[in-house]
């Protein structure tokens, strides 16, 4: 009875050997035994894979949902070849791999393909024999593939520095001509004379203020392109923060159609802190 069980699992292991041989495909025995497939059949699959994992320019937005895309396709493909539970298994890296490739949102940092491409060579020995058109590369693939670190000129820094100093100065006289107009100083219900002519004081020095943060605004450079120098894209961000702080000030408070001090200050102080913000970040892009 024993020698009969022996015998049988020898020929279970023989007839699993040879339906891996003949999904692996004649051309590489070594391969075959080890129950790896012919890659030959997924050639077209596993080509434009490696187009998009082994292309010799910076990454594009779309190319980690393309790889993701095409190692799922592929995955497809491939699995129904895989008749060995081990080889299987190793198939399904391929999916797993996918999900790592298209695995969230990087904000505006572009992907970066070296891990998915590394991986991706190691699935490929593991699941496929040797082909001599696999693609192949290593650090001419990182260099091609690395965009150059985004830098900004001491001219650019120098013009969002003189935008930041006329802001400045607009939020030390706005604090001023606030303090001169003064709080609400009339009922609402009935203003009167008086508070009619705070009123009006006010609503004629809002539209002035608005043409002198416009005048401000003016000199502000053409914004940075998106995948430009980032300190210098912090600080222009933190100066269009500070004039809409400033385009806010005139603003009434609920039924008041003059603002309170609170009010007012608080968008100057915000505005200051914003401006304060821009000239840190510019001096980092300087010394970088």
């Amino acid at each position: 009875m024993r020698t009969f069980s022996i015998r049988l699992a020898t020929a279970v292991l023989m007839v699993a050997a040879t339906t891996i041989g003949c999904a692996a495909g004649s051309g590489d025995d070594a391969a075959s035994r080890a129950g790896r497939i012919n890659p030959t059949p997924f050639r077209a699959e596993i080509e434009a894979l490696e187009r998009v994992l082994y292309k010799t320019s910076p990454p594009d937005y779309g190319d980690a949902e393309a790889a993701a895309s095409l190692l799922r396709r592929l995955h497809e493909r491939v699995s129904g070849e895989a008749a060995n539970p081990v080889i299987r298994g190793r198939v399904d890296e391929i999916l797993f791999l996918a999900s790592l490739a298209d695995g969230g949102d990087t904000g505006y940092a572009l992907p970066d393909l070296g891990p998915t491409r590394e991986r991706w060579e190691q699935i490929r020995a593991a699941v496929f024999a040797p082909a001599d058109w696999f693609a192949s590369g290593g650090d001419e693939i990182v260099s091609a593939q690395t965009r150059p670190a985004p830098t900004v000129t001491l001219q650019e820094v120098h013009e969002l520095t003189l935008v930041i100093g006329r802001i400045e100065r607009l939020v030390a006289d706005g604090r001023r001509q606030c303090d001169e107009l003064g709080e609400p100083q009339y009922s609402i219900e009935a203003p009167g004379a008086a508070g009619r002519a705070q009123i009006e004081g006010w609503r004629r020095w809002a539209r002035e203020w608005d043409d002198a943060v416009n005048g401000v605004a003016a000199h502000l450079p053409p914004a940075p392109a998106w995948d430009g120098e980032p300190n210098y894209a912090v600080a222009y961000q933190e100066i269009e923060r500070a004039i809409r702080e400033l385009r806010l000030v005139p603003g009434g408070a609920g039924d008041w159609p003059t603002p309170f001090r609170y009010s007012w200050e608080q968008r100057f102080t915000a505005a200051g802190r914003a401006l304060r913000a821009a000239r840190e970040s510019l001096s980092v892009a300087v010394r970088k």
